[in-house]
């Protein structure tokens, strides 16, 4: 992913310099992202759409060069920024790694799953809970990472509350 980044931005170290907020002369707006080929050359392409439940699912996707390179650079600013903000917060979670005297606990919801669970066969007729799955990693001072699944149920909790509730049961570890 670096690489893609290094050849496309003139500064791509920096998250807080021009090129990562989309605004410099020379690279804002995705003009040295290089495409090979003639606009009308027939290509093939994987994306995500919702189906008619509201699931994402992958379709596979053909059409000519021009078409995917329109839908790359409709994306591109707010890929950029995603990657930008992600960038910045893992800095500032090594820099609170290094500057912590206990340990560091991180929630990672970007990467959950969600299941259904009945409490009996016939419920599954008349309606279903869920249960999310996530992944927990905790970190201390000498670099010792100890991996955890969250689970949380469908009432409505707010993150807030799940990382209180979970911040209180590693403090005793």
């Amino acid at each position: 992913m670096t690489s893609f980044w290094n050849d496309i931005l003139c500064d791509s170290k920096d998250v807080n310099v021009d090129c990562w907020k989309g605004v410099c002369d020379k690279c804002g707006n995705g003009q040295l992202l290089l495409f090979d080929g003639d606009d009308c050359k027939d290509v093939v392409w994987d994306e995500w759409e919702s189906d008619e439940n509201k699931y994402l699912r992958i379709v596979h996707k053909s059409g000519c060069l021009g078409k995917l390179k329109e839908l790359i650079m409709n994306d591109l600013p707010e890929f950029r920024e995603h990657v930008r903000i992600k960038m910045i917060q893992s800095e500032s979670f090594d820099e609170e790694r290094e500057i912590t005297d206990g340990s560091v606990l991180q929630m990672d919801f970007a990467m959950a799953y969600s299941c259904e669970y009945q409490d009996e066969s016939q419920s599954a007729l008349w309606g279903r809970k869920n249960v999310n799955l996530f992944t927990m990693a905790l970190f201390d001072k000498h670099d010792t990472c100890r991996s955890f699944l969250g689970v949380t149920g469908n009432d409505k909790t707010s993150t807030t509350k799940i990382s209180q509730t979970w911040t209180t049961e590693f403090s005793v570890l």
